[in-house]
């Protein structure tokens, strides 16, 4: 769908990755008329890309973070796992 683009290319750095953010507004017809906020995350050194539809401004400002907080984590799910093995206290139950 095409859009009116509100934010193009926006550089993100998380930790040593660098990401380019574009937020598109797009007009979409389900169950009526309305505005959504498309926004598109891509890391420059990979190919990896993920996308995400915000249904209202507040929704985007509350999660935008967030959500590229959680695909920074998705692009690299080794560290995810290594974290998680961090703070695990080394007991089995």
């Amino acid at each position: 769908m095409s859009g009116k683009t509100m934010l193009e290319n926006k550089q993100i750095t998380i930790g040593n990755r660098q990401y380019r953010l574009t937020i598109k507004k797009e007009i979409r017809y389900a169950y009526g008329t309305r505005n959504v906020y498309v926004c598109y995350l891509s890391d420059v050194d990979s190919q990896f890309s993920i996308s995400r539809v915000f249904g209202n401004l507040k929704q985007l400002e509350r999660g935008l973070e967030l959500w590229i907080v959680e695909a920074d984590i998705f692009n690299d799910p080794e560290s995810r796992v290594f974290k998680k093995i961090e703070q695990w206290d080394g007991v089995i139950k």
